[in-house]
């Protein structure tokens, strides 16, 4: 007994669980953020839940729009809208996020101790960083945490299978894809480890392939799932679909787009870790490839390439290539740690004593280096921290209720399911945030040039009389940004609400007028409304100075921002939107001012080729030609496919300027 408790006790085992605490403690620091309602899918799929349990039946057409109320539309996460909405009956928004943390973090434990198991410890905690970075991009409450959840269970049984061959309980990986067919489109990934599992057993095992009970169980286990997953709502239909949804996707949304194309709209450290982590994977296989002869990482090679493969097309998919990158390095590179480790203890046995103590102690620092990064402010300024509800996540719907304002509502995409959550049956949606439930069509002839056009938009205006439009006020795409804009400019239409997460403008029509009398905001009484944005955190305050620019108060913007800039001197965004807000003054002072604030947010990390973009134009304007080219060619530098640069390098060479 002294010998157990000393042996768990020494200083490696101490400072192993040491590392396993830090690294979930720091992985459930990014996952404990609120949910913001608005922008968030939840809403539709609590709405979808609560229709489901009631009706004990699944919509086969978009029930929510009024523009597409016939288009045929599969719910391919009905399941989580059940799940979701019966626990948060029992436990509310809060309990939904606590929810969510606990799942994900019995993920990635669960991959960690497969990674720790079938490696090396100190391989897979150091590739714990990579790993939660590239994790962090996928943080919200959605139906895809179940996949995650089944992807770490097939890991787990599959490689149990392995050690235990006699045993049976691969075979509850059938009732789980049941499950995992209903909740989630991703369902086929279930499918394909299976698959890979199979195929590396076969050529294993090619020279004794008959009656090999491992391929048999494998096999029956194979067609076992692709059968079970029939039994859903739409049968085959759901079965193909993952391979059909993209036929009919009218709507570009950025989780859909690759790394390649963010990393020139944003810096995301996500994408970073990614590229890395890729080049790591890369290398481990070199390690694992020497050992052919007694190990053959097949299935972890077709895994790893798949994920990477998924990962470069669709930032969606980051996480799916994480769970299979800390066990497959970890495995791969497990020969080679033990191999260096004998080779230390052959030289010195003194040295290797040392280096037992040392190493692990200095591995320990370094991951407490990195990860304190999550335990700062700079990772959630675009979250809130804690439990529950974002700030103002429901009040401009409660506003909408109270009033007793009608429809029909002109919404845009990101703003779809949160209107549904809190509106329907009573009111019905222009547009949500499912782009495979509306024809593409819609997207191609309506929704999209509507806000282009103002020609379209007055016809689409008339055909469905709106009389409210709701907006986030943090839209993210120029062409709602700008019809945004003009309608905030338009007599015909009055902004009656608006706070840091959405706008609400009614038409200005004579039995809206006593609303419009009492609510009405004006470039005078703006600031007056939103003027307690200013004792909230960071983002909120940022979404302030939005609100400012959006009513054409560029000077109370600008003010807003230079008392942000006292709080925030290292703040880039702050620097960057103080650029932009003074040239919209566009005079020679403003312009060499706004110069020097662009100047100072690139060296504070604001290096984007649209920051370049709309330095070369301030340069340009003030006469200073030479500097306007030298920043559209470091746009095109960070970004050869930018247009913009392009053009304006095109324009400038059609004036014969130096």
């Amino acid at each position: 007994m002294k010998t157990t408790f000393k042996q768990f006790f020494n200083i490696q085992t101490t400072l192993k669980i040491f590392v396993v605490i830090l690294i979930l403690f720091s992985y459930a620091s990014i996952l404990c953020h609120k949910i913001n309602l608005p922008t968030d899918d939840l809403g539709r799929h609590l709405t979808n839940g609560e229709i489901i349990w009631q009706t004990k039946s699944v919509a086969q057409t978009n029930l929510y729009s009024y523009t597409e109320p016939d288009f045929e539309s599969a719910n391919h996460h009905w399941l989580s809208g059940v799940v979701f909405y019966l626990l948060f009956k029992i436990i509310g928004f809060s309990g939904l996020v606590i929810f969510k943390i606990i799942l994900l973090l019995a993920v990635f434990s669960l991959v960690l101790f497969i990674s720790i198991r079938r490696g090396n410890f100190w391989i897979a905690s150091l590739a714990s960083i990579p790993a939660i970075y590239i994790l962090s991009e996928r943080t919200d409450l959605r139906p895809e945490i179940f996949s995650y959840f089944f992807t770490a269970l097939f890991l787990f049984f599959l490689y149990d299978l392995e050690e235990n061959p006699a045993k049976n309980r691969i075979f509850w990986l059938i009732p789980l894809q049941l499950l995992w067919a209903n909740l989630h489109i991703y369902f086929f990934i279930g499918i394909a480890m299976t698959a890979g599992f199979l195929l590396e057993k076969i050529i294993t095992h090619r020279k004794a392939l008959k009656n090999n009970p491992l391929i048999k169980k494998l096999s029956f286990l194979f067609l076992s799932l692709i059968a079970i997953s029939l039994i859903n709502p739409y049968g085959i239909k759901l079965l193909l679909y993952p391979l059909n949804i993209f036929k009919n996707y009218g709507y570009d949304i950025v989780e859909n787009k690759s790394p390649f194309f963010l990393q020139h709209l944003m810096h995301n450290p996500a994408i970073s870790a990614f590229k890395i982590a890729v080049a790591l994977l890369i290398i481990s296989f070199f390690f694992s490839f020497r050992q052919w002869l007694v190990f053959r990482p097949i299935f972890l090679f077709l895994a790893s390439l798949s994920t990477t493969i998924a990962g470069f097309l669709m930032i969606r998919n980051f996480p799916f290539f994480a769970l299979i990158f800390l066990p497959a390095i970890s495995i791969n590179l497990k020969n080679a740690a033990e191999r260096i480790k004998i080779e230390v203890e052959i030289i010195n046995e003194r040295v290797s004593s040392v280096l037992k103590i040392a190493l692990p102690c200095i591995l320990t620092g370094v991951i407490i280096l990195i990860f304190s990064h999550y335990l700062n402010e700079a990772f959630f300024k675009n979250k809130e921290k804690g439990v529950g509800l974002t700030f103002q996540s429901n009040a401009s719907a409660e506003f909408l209720i109270k009033e007793n304002l009608k429809g029909p509502i002109f919404n845009n995409y990101d703003i779809g399911s949160y209107l549904i959550y809190h509106l329907y049956p009573k009111e019905k949606v222009f547009v949500d945030n499912r782009p495979e439930a509306y024809p593409k069509d819609f997207f191609d002839y309506t929704y999209l040039p509507m806000q282009m056009n103002e020609e379209t938009w007055q016809k689409i205006d008339k055909k469905y009389n709106f009389n409210i439009i709701y907006f986030t006020q943090q839209e993210g795409t120029w062409w709602g940004q700008s019809f945004l804009r003009q309608r905030l400019r338009n007599d015909g239409w009055a902004p009656i609400y608006a706070d840091s997460q959405a706008v609400i403008l009614i038409k200005n029509s004579p039995e809206n007028q006593t609303i419009i009398q009492q609510y009405k905001i004006t470039k005078e009484n703006i600031i007056d409304k939103i003027i307690y944005l200013k004792d909230n955190n960071f983002k909120i305050q940022m979404d302030g100075v939005h609100l400012l620019d959006l009513i054409d108060r560029h000077d109370l913007a600008f003010d807003w921002c230079q008392e942000l800039n006292k709080k925030y001197p290292d703040e880039g965004r702050v620097w960057l939107e103080m650029g932009y807000l003074k040239s919209a003054e566009n005079n020679q002072a403003s312009l060499e001012g706004s110069s020097q604030y662009l100047e100072k947010a690139i060296e504070l990390g604001e290096d984007l080729p649209a920051t370049y973009d709309q330095l070369g134009l301030i340069y340009f304007n003030l006469g200073q030609f030479l500097k306007a080219k030298s920043a559209w060619q470091q746009a095109l530098n960070i970004d050869s496919k930018n247009q913009n640069a392009k053009d304006y390098l095109k324009q400038y060479e059609a004036l014969n300027l130096p």
